[in-house]
């Protein structure tokens, strides 16, 4: 189970994204009109202003309700796995996929949509909330994948 002082330091991350993330798309709002854009790195990176009403690549569009609905339910299901687990297991995934998703979230509540605005060629676009639940998701992996493979080569052993 994780300590109590451990929750401060999640929470904290969690409204760091948060924070982040809805700064981030508070200054694209105020400097940029919906669908502008503003080319950083010609060909690489741009920052466009954008609206979505569905989820990762334009899947689930239009639906608001649902997607509130399983985006708090992922934050209810990782706080259950977080308070269950060992103290040993990483935070800061947990704390990053937490914080994107309750910032996705409060868009949706709050616009009825994600904004999102940064792009790079060949792929959707997305935000700082995006970013953190996909760092968070690959860390998760990456930590799962090792540990299983510790746990493997100490029963080898054995």
């Amino acid at each position: 189970m994780v300590e109590a002082r451990h929750n401060g330091m999640l929470f904290g991350l969690v409204a760091a994204i948060i924070v982040l993330d809805q700064a981030s798309k508070y200054l694209i709002q105020q400097y940029l009109s919906l669908n502008q854009e503003m080319v950083l790195i010609p060909k690489l990176l741009s920052l466009t202003h954008l609206t979505n009403t569905g989820a990762s690549f334009g899947i689930l569009r239009g639906m608001n309700s649902f997607l509130i609905v399983l985006g708090l339910g992922v934050v209810v299901f990782l706080f259950y796995q977080i308070y269950r687990k060992e103290q040993s297991e990483p935070l800061l995934p947990f704390a990053l996929i937490i914080g994107g998703a309750l910032s996705n979230v409060l868009d949706r509540i709050i616009h009825g949509f994600v904004i999102d605005f940064i792009q790079i060629p060949f792929w959707p676009s997305f935000n700082v909330a995006d970013s953190a639940i996909t760092i968070g998701v690959i860390t998760l992996i990456i930590y799962g994948l090792r540990t299983k493979t510790n746990v493997e080569s100490k029963n080898a052993r054995s």
